[in-house]
């Protein structure tokens, strides 16, 4: 008698997780260790813990590749002399590096994001701290002194000048993987001639970047002007209100963002790691959602909403740094 058995779900857990690559050790421990502690220290309030492992954590996924892509290029010299030819160990130069730009661009970004400490408080709502500052400034201004967070978004790395600078690192960071993505040489078939010609698949290019805008727009970051108008499909959690000045910068980055993904969906599907990739490039565009309904929302989901946000963004950057020996 014969009979089939269903994989069990540890089984195809075990499976999906053999076909993932990360960068080498210890970064990916030091990653784990760092983005839990930073957790832990936002649920408690911590400001230093929150700079300090958050700041960990970034520097963990960008040493974690910058480290794999040192390591490939020292075995294969002549990798780094030829741009844009395939490797022995199945990696690209210029793909390689713009990886590791891209994941050091987001570290600028982190750290730049990165609150004062008036506004990290303020920001999050913590009454004893909040109740303490404001009395502070209650006194400043009696005395025609300096007040301090009094714009908490400003303070908290809103739509101040840190807050922008950060936008244009992350920028840079989603161009540099569109680079690294659209470098990806078409795979060799057995005894055949290495190729650099680029493959990329225009319907799903298309297709991805149709319904990115489609969601952007419907959660309002691609209004012309600032409104609180987000689709009734997304709970009131979701609704964002952009500032003018914001506007323009906002609707450039969403774009650029979107233009990423759909760049990582369509391209190297027949390369390995092209599911990583693109799944990572996913989870970065879902973070930004995260960020930008913290920064800009109607009402904020607090310390839980940013932890899924977190999980979300540095998954995405470690998968990424992981990708780096998957060209």
């Amino acid at each position: 008698m014969s009979a089939t058995t269903a994989a069990s779900p540890a089984a195809i857990a075990i499976a999906i997780a053999d076909t993932i690559s990360l960068p080498p050790q210890p970064y990916p421990a030091t990653f784990i260790l760092s983005l839990t502690l930073l957790i832990i220290s936002e649920a408690n309030g911590i400001y230093i813990g929150s700079v300090l492992f958050k700041t960990l954590a970034s520097l963990s996924f960008f040493l974690g590749g910058y480290s794999a892509f040192n390591s490939l290029t020292s075995a294969s010299p002549n990798l780094a002399a030829i741009a844009g030819v395939q490797s022995q160990d199945g990696g690209d130069y210029v793909y390689m590096l713009a990886l590791v730009y891209g994941l050091g661009f987001s570290v600028a970004g982190d750290i730049l994001l990165i609150p004062s400490r008036a506004g990290y408080f303020l920001s999050r709502g913590t009454p004893r701290v909040a109740i303490k500052q404001a009395k502070a400034n209650e006194i400043k201004k009696a005395e025609g002194g300096e007040v301090q967070g009094e714009n908490s978004m400003e303070q908290s790395g809103g739509p101040g000048i840190r807050f922008k600078l950060g936008m244009l690192f992350f920028a840079l960071a989603h161009i540099s993987y569109i680079v690294s993505f659209l470098s990806l040489p078409k795979a060799r078939g057995i005894g055949a001639a290495t190729t650099t010609s680029m493959s990329i698949n225009y319907t799903t290019f298309f297709t991805v970047l149709s319904l990115g805008l489609g969601l952007s727009h419907s959660l309002n970051l691609l209004s012309l002007a600032p409104k609180n108008t987000a689709s009734s499909f997304w709970p009131q959690g979701m609704h964002t209100r952009i500032s003018l000045d914001m506007v323009p910068l906002v609707r450039i980055y969403t774009v650029v963002i979107i233009v990423m993904v759909a760049t990582a969906a369509s391209t190297g599907a027949d390369r390995a790691g092209w599911w990583q990739r693109t799944v990572s490039a996913v989870m970065f565009a879902v973070s930004d959602v995260f960020v930008a309904v913290d920064t800009f929302g109607i009402k904020t989901g607090g310390w839980k909403a940013r932890a899924v946000g977190w999980l979300a963004y540095f998954g995405a950057q470690l998968g990424l740094a992981g990708c780096v020996v998957l060209g």
